[in-house]
């Protein structure tokens, strides 16, 4: 199975849509359709959740769940107009994936959370700047970055985690429990300063503080 959307690649040879398909990872012509290059080394066994992620130029960003974790790819045009696609670097699940949610890119570096449970940062060139630690973990839950902080919330718990989106150290500012249900898996949206966030049964909006 595949859950991933299409990502836009702003590739410098032309606006490209790829997706994470069944057999590997394929990018598309936004101007005609066509099928520029596929690339069958990504695979999931089970299912693909997360969304490719473009990080710039014609580098793009995959990881997932089901122990496949991540792996920087290039897309790169060559002299006869044809792309080839080559691995920039693949790290083990151990060291950095994101199962349910779509990883997130800021100012340079890479935000998710990984198998263990733990958040964490990763740079461009696949090292692993911090982890959350045993102490802080947030299962399947879903984050987002806004105005230079991680929003994450423990899937399990209902627990609301403020953290600084830096890659110089796991630093939480705040915690709050706004959820008493289970499977709080859905992503969180940010409309103005209100936060939304949903479990199983209850859907919630907070006030975000000023910064």
């Amino acid at each position: 199975m595949t859950h991933s959307s299409v990502a836009v690649l702003d590739h410098p040879a032309g606006k490209q849509y790829v997706y994470c398909a069944t057999r590997g990872v394929v990018g598309v012509s936004a101007e005609d359709g066509d099928l520029l290059w596929t690339f069958p080394e990504w695979k999931i066994a089970i299912a693909n959740v997360p969304t490719p992620v473009p990080v710039g130029g014609d580098l793009l960003f995959l990881s997932g769940g089901y122990k496949s974790g991540c792996m920087m790819v290039r897309a790169e045009l060559q002299g006869d107009g044809s792309f080839a696609v080559s691995e920039r670097f693949r790290l083990d699940h151990r060291e950095f994936g994101s199962e349910q949610h779509t990883a997130i890119l800021y100012r340079e570096h890479i935000y998710g959370v990984i198998p263990s449970g733990e958040l964490a940062c990763l740079d461009l060139d696949g090292r692993v700047q911090w982890r959350s630690g045993v102490e802080a973990k947030f299962g399947l839950g879903p984050f987002l970055v806004a105005d230079g902080l991680v929003l994450v919330l423990n899937d399990q718990k209902g627990v609301l985690h403020m953290v600084e989106a830096s890659p110089r150290s796991y630093e939480q500012f705040a915690t709050a429990k706004v959820l008493d249900g289970h499977d709080a898996w859905g992503p969180m949206e940010i409309v103005g300063n209100r936060l939304f966030l949903r479990d199983l049964t209850t859907l919630i909006c907070l006030r975000l503080p000023k910064r």
